[in-house]
């Protein structure tokens, strides 16, 4: 038998603006969760970091502008953000990274392609470094 708790409850509503706050605390979590496992892969390189959940959430919400909407992109896009400093994607010096951000790609394909090029960069300065 379900209880009668009509009288017993406030009358409320949730309106469009509490939805809002609220998808805005389910991402806080998110990047407060990014950043522990963040923490927990590179332990020595982040043992000093600093607002790492605000770069995190910076990076989240610039990235989904470009389309990026899952998890495990966002957490690469993210920490690409840590290591390479604050919008990345833009200063990057032939601009590739952001044409790549803002072409009409489906999301799979675009971070297909972001990672393919970080993958060149990481690969030709691992090249040049050892010469």
């Amino acid at each position: 038998m379900l209880a009668d708790f009509s009288g017993s409850i406030p009358a409320f509503s949730i309106t469009n603006r509490d939805k809002k706050g609220l998808q805005q605390l389910e991402i806080r979590k998110k990047c407060i969760e990014m950043a522990e496992e963040l923490k927990q892969l590179y332990p020595i390189e982040l043992a000093h970091a600093e607002n790492l959940e605000q770069v995190i959430f910076n990076s989240m919400k610039r990235m989904r502008s470009y389309g990026f909407g899952a998890g495990e992109h966002l957490f690469q896009l993210a920490a690409f953000e840590v290591f390479y400093g604050h919008e990345y994607e833009i200063k990057q010096a032939n601009g590739e990274l952001e044409r790549i951000c803002h072409s009409d790609l489906d999301e799979t394909s675009k971070f297909k392609q972001f990672m393919d090029y970080m993958t060149q960069l990481t690969v030709n300065k691992e090249a040049y470094d050892q010469t």
